[in-house]
């Protein structure tokens, strides 16, 4: 305002002081054609001014009626989903609370604007006034609106909460059906197929476990809705109460596959460690089971029926240790295959499966087999250790070099200590060895290897004087 009453004043100084004319001694010069010029072209200037005021009112009316129909659109739409309900709640709070105080002061600004236009030359046109006739009913009609969509937002809450409640009376006839059937699972026995029973408990908790995750669902939204988490100690105990069983029939599944396995499988195969601590473990689990089942004597007969088994086949673990002895020789299966009255002959016969043996027969000789299979290992350990002492020699390298000029050569190098020391440890353990009562059947092998112990280390003598 203060920059277009600048350039009026200009205007009106031009009028008043700026002469028509100028008499300069001969000349006269007419002054009116540029009086009127500058006069004019401080009209255009004041003429731009105005016309920028109002098209920053049509700007800003623009602005204002957008923000209008956003903030209708958002608060207006339906509350579907807790989360929407929320998120629609806080959009009408902002909005009755923040947005109409800010678009309001907007308003009045604008309103400023345009009176201020009124004071001056512009002609206001009917379309500049349409405008912000539009905004003036948006202002009228605003508190109407958010109004209108918290009674609607109420609505939404109560249909919201509804559905709700059905949701959880639904989860309510669920869990008791559930507990139902964990009446059933605590009656299964051996008289059905472990793998029906199997199926029955992995039936029940994909219930379970659905019925859990749509407890969880519920309780999102009634946080949403403010209210309490929902709690249903009977889901929990039922998933607790079916635990055991689960644990039960799984085990009798997976002793039953496994039994299988170890008894058709070839000996070469198996490991005897594993197999003992599998069933050591299973055995466990049952016993534990036994003490929880006190008192219920359809599982504990389960337990009962599923623990015979596991203890014979325990039985057999000694047998399965000294079969997969990997020290036993031809001669050590010679005496095996007597003891166990084996007389069919076998090219392999760690190939031989528990299926093949007479396990009576075996089990009345089990301490003879055990200390045939400690022989076995004490001499397969002495072989072991004979191969690695041979080994030890083939990346060892004798260097020599030429003494002066004699034509003759000496050993040289940090391999010389290294050899003299090998050599004095190797002959005391194969002394030792060739001692042992467990080394008498490749006595000739030590005895030839002892030989050539003691050769090198003689050669190495004379040639390191």
């Amino acid at each position: 305002l203060e920059e277009i009453q600048k350039y009026e004043t200009a205007v009106q100084k031009i009028k008043e002081e700026c002469p028509h004319e100028v008499r300069m001694s001969m000349i006269l010069v007419d002054c009116k054609k540029i009086n009127a010029k500058l006069m004019g072209m401080l009209d255009d200037i004041i003429d731009l001014l105005l016309k920028s005021i109002m098209d920053t009112i049509h700007d800003r009316c623009s602005i204002l009626a957008k923000t209008y129909d956003t903030i209708n659109a958002e608060i207006s739409e339906k509350a579907d989903t807790p989360q929407k309900l929320v998120e629609i709640g806080e959009k009408i709070d902002y909005a009755r609370h923040t947005q109409t105080k800010e678009l309001q002061d907007q308003y009045i600004d604008v309103l400023t604007w345009l009176n201020l236009l009124y004071t001056t030359r512009y002609n206001v046109s009917e379309g500049d006034l349409k405008q912000v006739y539009n905004i003036t009913q948006w202002i009228k009609q605003i508190d109407n609106i958010i109004t209108k969509s918290e009674n609607q937002l109420d609505k939404d809450r109560e249909n919201l909460e509804d559905a709700v409640n059905q949701e959880e009376e639904g989860l309510k006839n669920d869990i008791k059906g559930i507990t139902s059937d964990l009446e059933d699972i605590k009656k299964l026995s051996r008289e059905f197929k472990e793998g029906e029973n199997n199926s029955k408990i992995a039936a029940l908790k994909a219930l379970m476990d659905a019925a859990n995750g749509r407890l969880e669902e519920i309780n999102v939204k009634r946080e949403l809705l403010d209210w309490a988490e929902s709690e249903y100690p009977a889901l929990e105990k039922a998933f607790l109460t079916l635990k055991p069983y689960e644990t039960l029939w799984k085990t009798y599944s997976q002793f039953k596959e496994k039994e299988k396995h170890w008894t058709a499988s070839p000996f070469d195969s198996l490991d005897p460690e594993v197999i003992e601590k599998e069933t050591k473990q299973m055995f466990r689990t049952l016993t534990q089971l036994t003490n929880e089942f006190e008192g219920y004597p359809d599982p504990l007969r389960a337990c009962s029926d599923i623990q015979t088994p596991l203890k014979l086949f325990r039985k057999n673990e000694p047998l399965i240790r000294v079969m997969c002895n990997q020290g036993l020789k031809d001669r050590h299966w010679e005496k095996i295959f007597v003891l166990c009255d084996i007389k069919e002959a076998h090219d392999n016969p760690r190939s031989l499966t528990l299926k093949h043996l007479h396990l009576d027969k075996c089990l009345e000789h089990e301490n003879e087999l055990e200390e045939i299979s400690d022989v076995a290992s004490k001499e397969f350990s002495n072989e072991k250790l004979l191969r690695e002492m041979e080994e030890a020699w083939e990346p060892v390298v004798f260097e020599l070099k030429s003494w002066r000029e004699t034509g003759s050569y000496i050993l040289t190098g940090g391999a010389v200590d290294e050899i003299q020391q090998n050599l004095d440890d190797q002959i005391v353990k194969t002394q030792v060895m060739r001692g042992s009562p467990y080394a008498k059947y490749f006595g000739q092998v030590i005895g030839d290897w002892e030989r050539w112990l003691l050769n090198t280390q003689d050669v190495m003598d004379v040639w390191l004087k």
